[in-house]
């Protein structure tokens, strides 16, 4: 595993464990396709392209409007809840999205999401970019387990093989329970092409929250950002 997803892996958790406080059916995309045209464009090119963000009329129901962030800087990456900080990661470009979430259709006291995309060169990346990911996911979880916990609170952090749009994808659920409160944070990433497209959505309510409908919303947002990626990137050739 390369030193640069190992520290792609860090920032993904210290993200999750800072996030504290149902939807239509989509057409699939062809994520190989899409990902041999994210591939064949300039890294460069792309993530300039992606400086303007997915329409809202692109967004799975649930989600209302995207802004960009400047997630390549930690200042930019941090004016906004839920964005991933790429900042300290060698990639060759990141571009995110802040994704205000439908309080009629989402109908938790606190929301937050985002949309995240990482530029990687290929000559960086193993012939098991996803394996790399998870492994290290898995060992970071074990490592920061228990400085990731609140005094006083119960938590649980998992990562499961999934599949988004028929390729495989990990799903990184954190869980949090404190004074009454509770929280759940669901993030996706999969490899399309040398580009990771990750997708983060944090809930928090007073009453139990089901980490499933919050899986659907992280589903359905990767899919859109998958989607708009391909779009961006044969425009961009």
């Amino acid at each position: 595993m390369t030193k640069r997803f190992l520290v792609l892996v860090g920032v993904i958790l210290s993200l999750m464990m800072a996030s504290t406080p149902l939807v239509a059916a989509q057409s699939e995309p062809d994520v190989a396709k899409i990902g041999k045209a994210v591939s064949a464009a300039d890294p460069a090119d792309l993530i300039a392209a992606l400086e303007t963000p997915i329409s809202a009329r692109d967004l799975p129901e649930g989600f209302t409007k995207a802004e960009y962030v400047d997630i390549s800087t930690a200042k930019g990456a941090a004016s906004e809840d839920c964005m991933y900080d790429a900042s300290s990661v060698s990639v060759e470009g990141a571009a995110g999205y802040v994704v205000t979430v439908d309080p009629e259709v989402v109908p938790y006291a606190y929301t937050c999401a985002s949309i995240n995309y990482l530029a990687f060169n290929e000559k960086d990346m193993s012939n098991d970019p996803l394996g790399d990911f998870k492994e290290g996911v898995e060992s970071g979880l074990e490592e920061s387990a228990s400085e990731a916990t609140p005094a006083g609170s119960t938590s649980t952090s998992d990562v499961t093989d999934i599949t988004v749009a028929g390729e495989d994808a990990i799903l990184i659920t954190y869980t949090l329970e404190q004074d009454g409160a509770y929280v759940v944070v669901q993030t996706v990433a999969i490899p399309v092409g040398n580009v990771f497209v990750v997708a983060l959505v944090s809930v928090g309510d007073a009453k139990e929250v089901d980490a499933k409908d919050v899986e659907t919303l992280a589903n359905d947002l990767t899919v859109s950002a998958i989607d708009y990626l391909g779009t961006v990137a044969e425009s961009a050739q």
